[in-house]
């Protein structure tokens, strides 16, 4: 540690004292005769010098584990444990700040370590009855909202474990408590009787460390900080797809300045470009050609921003705008500065989508029929990134065959699924979809119609089947950025995708299949 760096007298002083005075130990035993033995100095060690001391010998083990650890015993002169009081800690403080952004400086400890990750599972295994603190020996960062973040000397309060992770609580001075998952490999087990904290239910992240007078250097975290002012572009698709035919399409954008943008720049002035690629924004008169698609696109402002408000200047690649001012109407309801469209035609189609069904008898007499219908989807190759967030609804779905309890008598589908008996849907939640996907669902209809109700022959034989999607994904589809006119913070703009829906019909009649 730093505090142990510095010596009792400077470097200089220790080579002068050698030069000067020659020590002689041999000579100086036989004119004194052999030294009385003395006990050994006593050992003064903090709870966080005795967990790195632990950690650094646990650390060779794979999988490190600290619950089975045999703790060295101290030398006969130490009196103090690994869980020592804190009057008596000499060591240094891994101390941390909070800036103005709310962010906590991480300190610069050698054991700070990241780990993947993990959700909790529902059918975690019980701690032993007899324990239930630990004390954590290694800083651990969270990296979810699942996990809890925890610091070298903390007492926590383990509720369960799961496949090496503590469900753990961590208790402040105030009485309140913040909870979440740590590794446990980061913990070993707290002994009540050898401490001596005010409460060992209290965590030591504020009594111990207010108690111990040395400082590490800390590092400014270099993780990004979004800005709270920003320009933002948020772009939304719509597609209807009939049978294997493309009948709509369109993207539609909008520009919106948060809302810390418009409050802390009231009356002053706000100028931005609108450029066909953030290759342009960079460049923006490169000599090539103009961009197809941003020549096509349709932009339009806000009809509160009056002409002598906002000066517009459109040229190749490159769409210039300067507001003198943004009305603090356009605060809190994030009112759009600007609103563009893309046409069919003009913009790649980032999905696929056709739906197509078929009836099928499961008797001689077909009094028995199922309806087979397949939902297919095919994420265009261009994507960077795989759609986020897929959800696929299927409308009109026939009433559906129900036994005597109400419970569905025949439904089998390719992915899971949820129904709605009610309002006749099935939905599927896909996540991501990265590759070309088929929805496949095999469902036996109720041909009387529900208590010997029959319905009419148009419904029986073709049913208003409709399939819906709807997804984010990053970026933008058309492509466009936002830029600055002159110097500008490239992290002041920002593009996503907001949604995309997509709507798919059959357009062909299907005969029934034997």
């Amino acid at each position: 540690s730093p505090a142990g760096d510095v010596a009792a007298t400077s470097p200089q002083a220790a080579a002068a004292a050698v030069v000067d005075k020659p020590l002689d130990v041999t000579a100086r035993e036989e004119e004194a005769g052999p030294a009385a033995e003395r006990p050994p100095p006593q050992q003064f060690v903090s709870p966080i010098e005795e967990a790195r001391r632990k950690w650094q010998e646990a650390n060779a083990l794979r999988p490190p584990s600290f619950r089975s650890e045999i703790v060295e015993p101290q030398s006969p002169g130490s009196q103090v444990s690994g869980t020592s009081s804190v009057g008596m800690d000499t060591s240094p403080a891994v101390t941390f700040t909070k800036d103005d952004d709310g962010w906590s400086e991480e300190p610069n400890s050698p054991l700070l370590l990241k780990t993947t990750s993990r959700t909790f599972s529902n059918t975690s295994v019980n701690r032993p009855a007899n324990q239930s603190l630990y004390q954590v020996v290694h800083d651990f960062m969270a990296d979810g909202e699942e996990e809890l973040t925890v610091w070298a000397g903390d007492v926590v309060d383990v509720i369960s474990e799961d496949d090496g992770w503590y469900l753990a609580k961590v208790f402040n001075e105030d009485g309140t408590f913040e909870q979440g998952l740590i590794p446990a490999s980061y913990c070993i087990e707290w002994n009540e009787a050898e401490g001596n904290y005010p409460s060992p239910r209290i965590s030591p992240r504020n009594s111990l460390r207010a108690a111990e007078t040395y400082a590490l250097e800390t590092v400014q975290r270099e993780d990004f900080v979004p800005p709270e002012e920003f320009l933002e572009m948020a772009e939304t698709v719509n597609a209807e797809f009939c049978g294997n035919k493309l009948a709509k399409f369109g993207v539609a954008g909008e520009i919106k300045a948060s809302d810390p943008l418009i409050t802390r720049n009231a009356g002053k002035p706000l100028d931005f470009a609108v450029v066909p690629s953030a290759a342009a924004a960079t460049n923006p008169d490169d000599g090539g050609e103009e961009d197809e698609m941003f020549q096509g696109a349709q932009f339009s402002l806000h009809d509160a921003l009056s002409e002598d408000r906002v000066k517009c200047v459109r040229e190749k690649n490159v769409l210039a705008l300067g507001f003198k001012e943004i009305p603090q109407s356009f605060s809190g309801e994030a009112t759009p500065l600007v609103r563009y469209k893309l046409q069919k035609d003009l913009c790649k189609v980032p999905l696929v989508m056709q739906l197509t069904w078929c009836r099928r008898s499961l008797s001689l007499d077909n009094k028995r029929k199922e309806l087979v219908v397949s939902i297919c989807l095919a994420p265009s190759p261009f994507l960077g990134q795989p759609l986020d967030n897929f959800h696929v609804t299927l409308q009109g779905i026939p009433q559906l065959k129900l036994r005597g309890k109400g419970e569905i008598a025949r439904l089998l589908s390719s992915h899971p699924c949820e129904v709605s008996l009610k309002e006749r849907k099935l939905r599927w939640n896909l996540g991501n979809l990265k590759r070309n996907t088929a929805l496949r669902v095999v469902m036996e209809t109720d041909e009387d119609g529900g208590e010997g109700k029959t319905r009419g022959v148009h419904e029986l034989d073709d049913p208003p089947l409709v399939a819906h999607a709807h997804f984010h994904t990053p970026g933008s589809v058309s492509g466009f950025a936002l830029g600055g006119l002159g110097d500008r913070q490239e992290r002041l703009y920002k593009s996503v995708f907001k949604s995309g829906s997509y709507s798919c019909t059959p357009d062909y009649e299907v005969t029934d299949l034997p």
